[in-house]
């Protein structure tokens, strides 16, 4: 796992406002509810995780490669690369296996949930640390089909 420098998004595009001109769909679950509870998941977890207001949150879309990526990015607690592959693991979260004092309700499992959807999608999560603290977590997804606008 790799971390990201700096107060931008690790990924932002080169111009902002600027959209691709390529449009993709990926395969869906048979259930939205899986879909909407990924989307739900990783931002409520970022939300959840930032060290008070003030706190940003980047979502950003793409598609290249063959692949549709969404990534989930926050402002928030230094997080220690060592345990990132943990993360996605029931009941774990940023300081191990307690509550953190920023999402008390908190119960671990929000990225295992993310993860087993993502898994059922034939996508690829990955979790980074970033520098400053916080954290970006990409969930690649395989193109069904391109179709150029």
């Amino acid at each position: 796992m790799s971390a990201s420098t700096g107060t931008e998004p690790s990924n932002s595009p080169s111009a902002p406002g600027s959209l691709p001109d390529t449009v993709c769909a990926v395969r869906a679950s048979p259930s939205r509810t899986l879909d909407e509870r990924l989307v739900s998941n990783l931002v409520r977890n970022a939300a959840e995780h930032q060290p008070g207001p003030g706190g940003t949150i980047w979502v950003t879309t793409i598609a290249d490669d063959g692949a549709a990526s969404l990534t989930i990015e926050n402002t928030g607690d230094v997080v220690d690369p060592a345990v990132l592959d943990s993360l996605t693991e029931p009941f774990v979260r940023g300081r191990g296996r307690t509550r953190s004092a920023h999402a008390p309700s908190s119960s671990g499992l929000g990225l295992a949930i993310v993860a087993s959807i993502a898994r059922a999608h034939g996508a690829v999560l990955t979790l980074d640390a970033r520098e400053d603290g916080g954290l970006v977590v990409q969930v690649r997804f395989p193109v069904a089909h391109q179709q150029r606008g």
